[in-house]
């Protein structure tokens, strides 16, 4: 089973100074983040809440899920990444 990765590397954007804790600690975390495969779990994480947050209803959370496993068959199914006809 093929997982998702991005195709670019992940930016953290920090509000600090190169030199202070708080890169530091950015870095750290990108470090982790990028050693352990953590983006795929995040972002689904984030969007479940998410989807959850605008109306309060597991129902909307399911659907996410739902056209999440639907896009991810549609890109697994061709080469290019270009799904159902679409950016042709």
């Amino acid at each position: 089973m093929h997982v998702w990765e991005p195709a670019k590397s992940v930016e953290f954007i920090v509000p600090a100074d190169t030199s202070g804790d708080a890169n530091s600690m950015a870095q750290f975390i990108q470090a982790i983040v990028t050693k352990n495969k953590l983006m795929a779990p995040v972002i689904l994480m984030i969007s479940a809440i998410g989807a959850l947050t605008v109306h309060g209803s597991l129902f909307d959370v399911w659907l996410e899920l739902l056209f999440g496993v639907v896009g991810y068959a549609q890109l697994s199914t061709r080469a290019d990444g270009v799904s159902a006809g679409i950016g042709r």
